[in-house]
C-alpha cells in the first residue's frame, strides 16, 4: 500500500502510471471513464489523495483521512476518525450532498456539508442538491476519552459502506459544467478509504448514471425492454412487458440522499406501490438479470 502523507499524490499521475498495465483510461462517445489499478487506498495517519476527473492538470477533489482530538464547550474531550472531502477550486466544482447548521460538528456553530453516499445506477444531475463548500465531511466517528463509547457519528459515509458513489458537477477545459461520479468504499469504521474508479459525461449538463462507464442515459433506456414508471395519487406504478413480469424483477426506491426505503420483487405487470413517507423526489429502480431501468418521480 502506498503511503500518501509524505508526498503529493494525484490520481491523475497514478492513472497514467497504471495505463501501461491496464486499460485504465477509456473514452467513448459520451463517457470519460478512468479505472486506476490497483485501487488507491487511504488509511489513518493523515493519508490524502487528489483527484483530477478530466486529467487536465487541475484537481477537482481532495480526500483526507485522519485522526482528531477535540475539547468541546462542555469540557468533554472527544477523539476519533474523520474523512474529509475538500474542493481545491470550489468556484469550478460542487458535490452532491446535504448541509446542516448549529452544532453539527462536535457542538460547534457552523455549517456542515456532507456528501451523499449514492447507490448504483442513480442519476447524477440537476434533480440533486449540490454543495460548493470548500470543506465537506464525508464521515466522522467521535468517542469520549472517559468511557471509550461512541459519542456520535455524522456524515453519509459511516461506519462502513461498500462501493457507493460521490456525485460531482464540475467545469472542464471546454468551459462548461459536467456531471460525474466517483466510486468509493469505507472500511473498518473510517480507518480505511478506497477509491475504485470515476467517470464523467462529456456532454455539458447531461446527467450520468452512477456506475455508467459507456454510452448515454438515453441510449441505455432505449436499448432496454419497455418499462414505464410513473406516479399517480401518490402511488407508484410500474408497467412492464409481459415477458418481464415473471417475478424475477426487483423494485427499489431510494431517497435523493441515496437511502433505500423500499425493496420488493415485481409481482405483476402493473403493480401500484404505496410508500409511507413524506413528499419529495424519489428514484425508482427496476432491475433483473438482463434488465435495469430507473426514473425519478415526485410524490406529494
Amino acid at each position: 500500500m502506498k503511503h500518501m502523507a509524505n508526498a503529493r499524490f494525484t490520481l491523475k499521475e497514478y492513472g497514467l502510471m497504471a495505463s501501461a498495465l491496464l486499460s485504465c483510461f477509456k473514452v467513448s462517445a459520451d463517457i470519460i471513464y478512468t479505472n486506476p489499478e490497483p485501487d488507491p487506498v487511504l488509511q489513518l495517519d493523515d493519508d490524502f489523495a487528489y483527484l483530477d476527473l478530466d486529467q487536465n492538470g487541475s484537481d477537482e477533489l481532495y480526500f483526507e483521512l485522519h485522526r482528531f482530538i477535540y475539547a468541546t464547550d462542555y469540557y468533554q474531550v472527544l477523539y476519533g476518525n474523520r474523512l474529509d472531502l475538500e474542493l481545491p477550486n470550489p468556484v469550478n466544482v460542487e458535490v452532491a450532498g446535504s448541509w446542516f447548521y448549529n452544532g453539527s460538528v462536535l457542538y460547534s456553530m457552523v455549517d456542515t456539508f456532507r456528501p451523499y453516499a449514492i447507490p448504483f445506477y442513480y442519476p447524477v444531475g440537476i434533480m440533486m442538491s449540490f454543495q460548493d463548500a470548500d470543506w465537506q465531511v464525508m464521515g466522522l466517528i467521535a468517542r469520549t476519552i472517559d468511557d471509550n463509547e461512541v459519542e456520535h457519528s455524522l456524515g453519509h459515509w459511516v461506519p462502513v459502506l461498500t462501493e457507493q458513489f460521490i456525485g460531482v458537477h464540475f467545469k472542464s477545459d471546454d468551459g462548461n459544467m459536467h456531471y460525474g461520479w466517483v466510486r468509493c468504499s469505507v472500511e473498518d469504521s473510517l480507518s480505511k478509504f478506497i477509491i475504485h474508479d470515476f467517470a464523467y459525461e462529456s456532454e455539458p449538463e447531461r446527467f450520468i448514471l452512477t456506475g455508467q462507464t459507456s454510452g448515454t442515459y438515453t441510449d441505455i433506456h432505449q436499448a432496454q425492454p419497455e418499462a414505464e414508471i410513473y406516479s399517480y395519487n401518490n402511488l407508484i406504478y410500474i408497467k412492464c412487458d409481459a415477458v418481464l413480469s415473471n417475478g424475477d424483477l426487483q423494485v427499489e426506491v431510494f431517497t435523493m440522499s441515496g437511502e433505500r426505503i423500499y425493496c420488493s420483487n415485481l409481482a405483476q405487470a402493473s403493480a401500484p406501490i404505496e410508500l409511507q413517507t413524506s413528499g419529495g423526489i424519489y428514484l425508482v429502480k427496476v432491475s433483473g438479470e438482463k434488465f435495469s431501468t430507473s426514473k425519478a418521480i415526485m410524490l406529494k
